[in-house]
């Protein structure tokens, strides 16, 4: 019993190690735009989606941790166009779409998921677009 008990004060732990991390992370990339550092802020945000992806794939039901991914998607999104790779942008404003979606149909009266969601249509569509137009 004692040993289950430390193992899961060891998982809690290390969970709230990766959510400290991710917020850190999104700050960080937060700071380096306003220094115009686009391509660092882009890294730190490929790592916090790669951590919040891993953490919603464990527990699809935690929606704290689908709305912390969808925004730091739509994040990612905007640093990515500003540095040109719009492919990656429109992955990521298409998933980040995904999630409001599920989000919404969870609990259709937050309006602030709906608000979220049509902002995601926008991007995704605006994205597509400019893709397109930058292709040869």
């Amino acid at each position: 019993d004692h040993l289950m008990h430390r193992a899961a004060m060891y998982r809690h732990a290390r969970l709230q190690r990766t959510l400290v991390g991710v917020q850190l992370a999104r700050r960080l990339a937060h700071v380096d735009r306003t220094e115009g550092l686009d391509q660092a802020a882009a890294e730190r945000l490929m790592a916090a989606r790669d951590e919040l992806e891993s953490l919603v794939a464990r527990d699809p039901s935690r929606i704290q941790w689908k709305q912390d991914l969808a925004e730091a998607l739509t994040e990612l999104g905007e640093v990515v166009t500003a540095l040109g790779d719009y492919e990656t942008a429109t992955a990521a404003f298409a998933r980040s779409q995904q999630l409001w979606t599920e989000l919404a149909e969870t609990e259709p009266r937050v309006i602030a998921w709906q608000e979220a969601l049509n902002h995601a249509k926008k991007r995704v569509s605006a994205a597509q677009t400019i893709q397109r137009e930058a292709s040869p």
